[in-house]
């Protein structure tokens, strides 16, 4: 390691530039890749000392270059710059039901090209608990991952496949998640913005909170995307749900190109009914979860679970300039699953990335 690095990070008033950022971070992640518990211990020192300071922008974009350059398997996908990277960082106020996997499912069945990077975190295996339920196989090779991609437009790839990385990463998290979280914010930003092995030059995200929400959208910006979409919901007392809502108003900052602009969208503005927090919380059984997911996708399920998943596919849709606005992306995203073709991408999405169709066969017949 560079000890005159190290000696800078840990100086008060001195901060890092982005290339010394990089730098130190890459190395930190070729450890974790080697050698586990030396790595543990220098991504710690590391995080804990830009915690302790609050990172700079520099900092964090240098974190985003080290995450790209890690990355074991790049993917050939090429949609001139249309298609779309979706997901959410951070924690809610509540652990919510799985919104951005069949939101990204039903944008897709609207014309959307959405691709999605699944991290397994240490506190909230959602997505791939989903996956596994609808019989989704997540973990493609690389070959099949792009075969996949450009004939549904759609993909759902595990973290660990170009990032080799985060399995480490949550093999420490589950041993030691406490301590990971005193200092993980900085990490999860700039994995927010960075793990996206497919190249997308668009982006709609679930921040954790405002400034969170902020920091994102500067870093999008940074890193050259042609728009992103960053959204947090804000309730009573600082509350916050990763994602738009239809139980709060939501904060959304809109990056095009080198312009950002801030505006705040709430669901009465479009005819969506209130959710409560519990409508929306995520059941204990992952069982129960797959099979509220799978109503909302084939249209069975219309209530205040459905609008707040149908919303955020709106807010995919509208970020991936497909539609002019949210009301519109809804209507959109309203007819992709009247007319069936969002139950259809989740089954084509299990057919051809060799997972099991029949266990969504299985969960609809017995809804």
């Amino acid at each position: 390691m560079n000890n005159k690095l190290w000696n800078k990070l840990l100086s008060k008033g001195l901060r890092l530039k982005s290339t010394e950022a990089a730098l130190l971070f890459l190395r930190i992640l070729r450890l974790l890749e080697g050698d586990e518990d030396k790595g543990y211990f220098m991504l710690i020192s590391f995080l804990s000392a830009l915690s302790s300071r609050k990172p700079g922008l520099n900092e964090l974009y240098g974190m985003c270059r080290a995450i790209l350059r890690s990355r074991a398997k790049r993917l050939n996908l090429s949609f001139k710059g249309e298609s779309l990277q979706a997901g959410r960082s951070g924690k809610s106020y509540i652990k919510t039901i799985n919104v951005m996997t069949p939101a990204s499912i039903i944008a897709s069945a609207a014309d959307g090209i959405v691709l999605k990077n699944v991290f397994t975190d240490w506190n909230n295996q959602g997505p791939l608990a989903f996956l596994r339920e609808a019989g989704v196989n997540p973990n493609l090779d690389v070959k099949k991952a792009v075969k996949v991609a450009k004939r549904l437009r759609l993909l759902i790839l595990a973290s660990n496949v170009t990032f080799t990385w985060t399995s480490k990463l949550c093999e420490i998290g589950e041993k030691c998640g406490d301590v990971l979280d005193a200092a993980v914010k900085p990490l999860l930003i700039s994995m927010a913005v960075a793990m996206n092995p497919f190249n997308a030059r668009k982006a709609f995200r679930g921040a954790p909170a405002l400034d969170a929400a902020r920091i994102i959208a500067k870093l999008y910006r940074r890193m050259g995307y042609k728009r992103a979409l960053v959204a947090v919901s804000t309730g009573p007392r600082g509350l916050t749900i990763n994602c738009l809502s239809n139980v709060w108003s939501n904060a959304i900052f809109d990056v095009r190109g080198k312009r950002i602009s801030r505006s705040i969208l709430d669901s009465n503005d479009l005819d969506l009914p209130r959710a409560r927090l519990s409508d929306i919380e995520a059941p204990q059984s992952p069982e129960l979860a797959a099979k509220r997911i799978l109503e909302v996708l084939s249209g069975v399920r219309r209530d205040g679970l459905s609008s707040f998943i149908m919303l955020n596919a709106a807010g995919i849709l509208y970020a991936s300039d497909k539609v002019k606005n949210i009301r519109d992306g809804l209507e959109a995203c309203r007819q992709a699953v009247e007319e069936g073709r969002a139950i259809r991408k989740l089954m084509n999405l299990a057919k051809m990335s060799g997972g099991n169709a029949s266990k969504i066969k299985f969960l609809l017949k017995n809804m």
